[in-house]
């Protein structure tokens, strides 16, 4: 007997998008747009400015160059958007440690978390390892820890 044509979709969906930070956000992610409208998976594509950023940490990673980018955001193209998605991803993929740093806590930092713990909760993909909001650790032993941009030492003694 084989498997529903939807199981199918579904599995190759989920091997696709655990493979690709993009293929994930286009099929998996959901957002808040600038409306504060919910987009919700399926809905959203990759725009060239996030295409650039992913690119760059994909070649970082392919040749063994760790990948610590600082991320001076022009306004309103998606950048935070899509750094806060290649966290997420990498932190569901594998052990990592992801920093988000703002320059406001209440509100820039605020809202980057929102986003992250966005992605978890609508996130279409089984990871095979939970989440917990409140700690921002994985299953996995991945974690997401915030700073503020005003602390001299934000980031230090991190890996």
């Amino acid at each position: 007997m084989t498997a529903p044509i939807g199981t199918l979709a579904r599995n190759l969906t989920a091997i696709v998008a655990k493979a690709s930070t993009a293929a994930w956000f286009e099929t998996c992610a959901a957002i808040y747009d600038k409306e504060r409208t919910l987009k919700l998976p399926g809905e959203l594509r990759v725009n060239k400015a996030q295409r650039i950023l992913g690119t760059i940490i994909a070649w970082c990673e392919k040749n063994g160059i760790p990948c610590r980018i600082c991320v001076v955001k022009a306004r309103q193209v998606g950048i935070s958007t899509y750094a806060m998605a290649e966290g997420y991803h990498r932190c569901r993929e594998r052990p990592t440690n992801v920093m988000v740093i703002g320059d406001e806590y209440d509100k820039s930092v605020k809202n980057l978390v929102n986003m992250f713990d966005l992605y978890a909760e609508k996130d279409t993909v089984d990871w095979g390892s939970d989440y917990k909001q409140p700690s921002k650790k994985f299953g996995n032993g991945s974690k997401m820890e915030t700073e503020t941009a005003n602390d001299a030492r934000a980031g230090a003694s991190g890996t």
